[in-house]
């Protein structure tokens, strides 16, 4: 005969921002009356959680969660402790047990319960596939190790303890619960049971990530040498103003601006004023007695007065020109 038991419904607990991955412990804080009760009714029970995540994030604490809102693919977890924080928040410390996708959604209750059909990991059985399998799992701890080295916080995570002695998937699964990555991404890795394409996915993610932050390193670099370089160019300009002050030349000072208008005003072609400037530079650091001083001034004088952009009609003619 055909069972009669009623289906065994497990208690929802909606999660925002956070993806729960199997073998991995997280903290959470509940706050919603709907996911209190789940809590309440999970931990008269078994102590079991179906750990799905929100497709849409909300701030808001009293939102209602409907089954449309929810990702397919979860997590089943175990509560390990809560404390009371207050009245509206408990903090409960889950550990995941085993991927899952959700195959039915109760809402009759004040909070969500679910059926669902346990996941298992696809593991190589072959020869070559089981190499290639453990030579994808060691890219993913090099390249993750890699990634850490730009985020020292996270080298201190527990999750991240020897990772070389621990399954493929744990590798992964691990790795992903501390990346700071889209949540649609992380469901994608949460729903891939091919241990291998998991580890191949993850780690092209890393190197995604290492790039972008290798990229930021060398714009932040760039840009402090620029800053650097400013701040130098100005307390040099400073202290040569400060040292003529103190010789009686300010007046110098005075015909210096007054010569760096005029190169700037007189539009010079791009290799022209390039040179002013250089000179124009070299002059500035010069003693206004030096003789050097008289022949640099002379020169952009002179480079300022030439008819850059002025032209005349020329009439070029050999003939004409062997006669005379």
């Amino acid at each position: 005969m055909p069972s009669t038991n009623p289906p065994h419904y497990i208690p929802i607990l909606p999660l925002k921002d956070i993806v729960v991955f199997p073998q991995t412990e997280v903290h959470i804080m509940v706050g919603r009356p709907a996911s209190i009760e789940a809590l309440q009714v999970a931990t008269n029970s078994d102590n079991l959680l179906l750990l799905v995540t929100q497709k849409k994030q909300s701030d808001q604490v009293h939102d209602t969660v409907k089954a449309d809102d929810l990702y397919q693919f979860a997590t089943i977890g175990r509560i390990i402790n809560q404390v009371d924080l207050n009245k509206q928040t408990i903090k409960i410390v889950i550990k995941g047990l085993q991927r899952i996708k959700l195959t039915e959604i109760n809402s009759q209750q004040s909070y969500l319960r679910g059926l669902y059909q346990p996941l298992s990991d696809r593991i190589p059985k072959a020869t070559k596939e089981k190499e290639k399998l453990q030579q994808a799992v060691h890219r993913l701890i090099l390249t993750a190790t890699e990634y850490l080295k730009f985020k020292p916080k996270l080298q201190e995570s527990s999750l991240l303890k020897d990772l070389g002695s621990q399954s493929p998937s744990i590798v992964a699964d691990k790795i992903t619960t501390i990346l700071p990555v889209e949540l649609r991404k992380k469901i994608s890795i949460l729903k891939e049971l091919s241990v291998l394409k998991r580890c191949i996915s993850l780690t092209e993610i890393l190197f995604t990530m290492i790039n972008s932050l290798q990229l930021d390193e060398n714009i932040n670099e760039q840009v402090k040498q620029n800053i650097d370089k400013t701040h130098r160019d100005f307390f040099l300009n400073e202290k040569i103003k400060v040292i003529r002050q103190q010789l009686g030349n300010e007046d110098e000072t005075d015909e210096l601006e007054l010569l760096k208008q005029q190169i700037s005003d007189a539009n010079l072609p791009d290799h022209a004023h390039g040179k002013a400037m250089s000179e124009f530079k070299k002059l500035s650091m010069m003693s206004p007695q030096s003789p050097e001083s008289s022949v640099t001034r002379n020169y952009l004088e002179t480079l300022i007065k030439l008819p850059w952009h002025e032209s005349t009609n020329v009439s070029i003619d050999l003939t004409r020109a062997e006669n005379y």
